[in-house]
């Protein structure tokens, strides 16, 4: 899918925030997965924010050669459920966030948040 503006790139981290959720959800016989639920459901209202208030820039400003095959992680919950899987899961969703935020760099508020997003992950994959 071609994440051509921010509104695309928006709904893209919705679904990738959702699906991770849910994985975390149907395993949270794991530990470490039970307390990122939380921290799911607080992004995607984040990122819900971030979509209420930046409507007109998402509509504005296009975004050049950015397309979400490379952060997929669909089939990646499908094939695998381990712990394993959820550091892949969130090292996968860290370079999508590092690398939204290069690509929106004419909102810096977004920019800041994806930053801040991308962090959390980071984190979440070290802890794994």
């Amino acid at each position: 899918m071609n994440l051509a503006t921010l509104g695309a790139v928006l709904k893209f981290a919705l679904k990738l925030e959702t699906e991770a959720r849910d994985f975390y959800e149907n395993n949270a016989n794991f530990t470490s997965f039970k307390s990122l639920l939380i921290q799911y459901e607080k992004r995607i209202k984040k990122l819900k924010r971030i979509r209420r208030e930046n409507t007109t820039e998402m509509i504005l400003e296009p975004i050049e050669n950015f397309v979400s095959e490379p952060y997929e992680i669909t089939i990646l919950i499908e094939d695998n459920k381990t712990e394993n899987t959820g550091k892949i899961i969130e090292k996968t969703l860290e370079r999508f966030y590092s690398d939204s935020a290069e690509k929106v760099s004419f909102l810096s508020e977004v920019t800041y948040k994806f930053e801040e997003i991308a962090l959390e992950h980071k984190n979440n994959a070290l802890t794994m």
